[in-house]
């Protein structure tokens, strides 16, 4: 050992400095680069099977839980139709034909409500003792008409044996119902038997939930690993739903094996979930062209690579020199910071290259940034102890309410007091809404519902004084990503002092459209207006914008969200009332 260390340092004082990095160079990156090339195809390959079976495995079993979670909410819907008193009189009085037109329209009546609780509910049915069949439809948009009674694999007797036979939830398999605006559409259905608890073993009949099969695959092309594609059969072997909807209904031989297990199929590999409610999740995958590509990716990277170390050699040599010459005045410039000099920066003189131009430029911003924070920290600081005893003072414990308002609630519906009940469960909204995780990001729809909730419970309180209209032109622009509560200011600086003394007919407009950047959002009313001075304050977030300080916040948090390339413009004329503009760009949210 200590011969080759002799010989090593003689070897470097034997040599120039040139020379010794030219030939460790190739000693420590041609050589070790030749043998990685060499080993490293089967390393990756093995390697790569087991991150894709992991990953598919994973992926089949969130698809799994997911369309379990999707199902169960579907059944709280169903729960809430074979549950309903009122639906169970209806039942009762339709197969005794008393009132038998009005209790039908009734039952319609009922039926419809449920079918636009979710977007994927296509239709209700009710399925009589005596063989009568009740529902509403949205396809047809009809309770007359079916859209799929008449296409569905078992007979209305059927149907009615099996919802019957227990209290279990069962479902009929994936069918074409109806063709739409050129658009197929297929259903499978959610049965249940309807129970009435004060005699549970008395028929009264069967509840039908009819949901669209996009909803399955929608599920199914969340997670999809590339080069895959998932689908869902039955137990046995018939396809449920499928992004060929041609496939749907047709009966295939199901892999052998374990659960979860990749199944190597020809250039590819199968993975089956676990079963759910009789249904599995089957993902294909298809590794042929990854196979491929690897091998082409292995091939180049040896060509540049070769490529690469014989022009940086020549290189190296050159450039170490200038180099050395710009690590040592930022190495210097940094020991002074590190000895206590804040006002320290670096000049660009003897600076040869762009990445310690751009290491130059960060550490000389990033001083000026330290002692504006400093600053910025002293000022900061007892702000923020007002702020956090004032949270505490204010502080109550948010179960403590929801619980109080879930009680009044119960109480306002025992005393057949319904407005006041949805007034309580908007408040409840609003409140769980505005409490959990303030400033989180969340999808554009789920703020529309918060605006929605606020803005019945002002109309409540302004007796219906003015009318509100939300306008979103592209549906995919309801999965735009913002931070909560971005819009209350400006809506409740309309409804409050925007409508005050006018005497016009009060009118809220939020209109929504996608921006050459990203989203749009407009709030306009027809209001009494801002005077000029006052808006100017508002702009300028001045203390004394009065009133209004909330919309002067309100633009400051759009700008500390989203940076200055955010926009925010507000116009209003006395008399004719105020247009607020927000403009966020793309990297602000998230579009889906």
């Amino acid at each position: 050992m200590k011969k080759i260390s002799t010989l090593i340092f003689g070897i470097l004082e034997r040599n120039s400095y040139k020379r010794m990095v030219a030939v460790f160079f190739v000693i420590a990156t041609v050589v070790p680069m030749i043998l990685l090339q060499i080993i490293s195809y089967g390393y990756l390959k093995g390697s790569f099977q087991k991150n894709v079976d992991e990953l598919s495995e994973a992926n089949v079993a969130k698809t799994r839980s997911n369309i379990e979670s999707a199902l169960n909410a579907y059944e709280d819907i169903l729960y809430q139709v074979y549950t309903n008193d009122e639906i169970i009189e209806n039942i009762d009085n339709i197969d005794r034909d008393e009132n038998l037109a009005m209790n039908m329209n009734r039952l319609r009546r009922q039926l419809r409500t449920m079918c636009y609780a979710k977007d994927s509910i296509e239709a209700v049915s009710i399925i009589t003792p005596e063989g009568n069949l009740i529902h509403y439809d949205k396809l047809t948009a009809s309770s007359v008409n079916s859209s799929w009674v008449n296409s569905v694999e078992k007979t209305r007797t059927e149907i009615y044996t099996m919802g019957m036979r227990d209290f279990d939830t069962h479902i009929l398999p994936t069918h074409f119902a109806r063709k739409q605006l050129n658009k197929s559409n297929y259903l499978f259905h959610l049965v249940h038997r309807v129970i009435d608890y004060r005699n549970t073993d008395r028929p009264c009949g069967v509840a039908i939930l009819s949901l669209n099969e996009d909803l399955l695959q929608e599920i199914c092309k969340e997670d999809e690993v590339q080069n895959s594609y998932s689908y869902i059969v039955d137990e046995v072997g018939r396809v449920i739903s499928h992004e060929d909807k041609e496939q749907i209904g047709m009966m295939i031989s199901m892999p052998s094996g374990e659960t979860f297990t990749g199944q190597a199929s020809g250039k590819g590999a199968t993975y089956i979930s676990e079963p759910i409610r009789g249904w599995r999740v089957i993902t294909e995958y298809n590794q042929e062209s990854f196979w491929q590509d690897l091998s082409r990716q292995l091939g180049r990277f040896l060509g540049i690579g070769i490529a690469i170390t014989l022009f940086a050699l020549v290189m190296v040599i050159f450039i170490t020199t200038l180099l050395s010459r710009s690590m040592n005045s930022v190495i210097a410039a940094m020991r002074q910071a590190q000895e206590g000099d804040l006002s320290v920066s670096v000049t660009k003189r003897h600076v040869v290259s762009s990445e310690m131009m751009s290491i130059v430029d960060t550490f000389n911003k990033m001083m000026t940034k330290i002692a504006e924070l400093l600053e910025e920290v002293k000022l900061t600081a007892g702000r923020r102890r007002d702020a956090e005893i004032k949270a505490l003072e204010a502080q109550v414990n948010p179960h403590f309410l929801y619980n109080i308002l879930d009680s009044m609630n119960w109480m306002a519906i025992d005393n057949d007091q319904f407005e006041i009940s949805h007034m309580i469960t908007s408040l409840a909204k609003i409140l769980r809404y505005s409490i959990n995780s303030s400033n989180a990001s969340v999808p554009l729809k789920d703020e529309l519902e918060w605006v929605r909730q606020y803005i019945y419970l002002q109309s409540i309180r302004f007796k219906d004084d003015f009318e509100y209209i939300i306008e979103v032109e592209q549906e995919e622009l309801l999965n735009f990503t913002i931070h909560k509560l971005l819009l209350q200011p400006f809506i409740e600086n309309a409804v409050v002092h925007g409508f005050k003394d006018s005497q016009r007919k009060k009118i809220l407009r939020i209109h929504i459209r996608q921006a050459p950047e990203g989203i749009e959002i407009e709030i306009h009313d027809n209001g009494k207006g801002i005077e000029e001075g006052v808006l100017q304050e508002i702009l300028t977030k001045a203390e004394n914008a009065g009133d209004h300080i909330g919309m002067a916040n309100a633009i400051g948090r759009i700008h500390m969200y989203y940076g200055e390339e955010s926009d925010v413009s507000v116009e209003s004329s006395v008399g004719l009332g105020t247009t607020v503009s927000i403009c966020i760009k793309s990297d602000g949210g998230v579009l889906k």
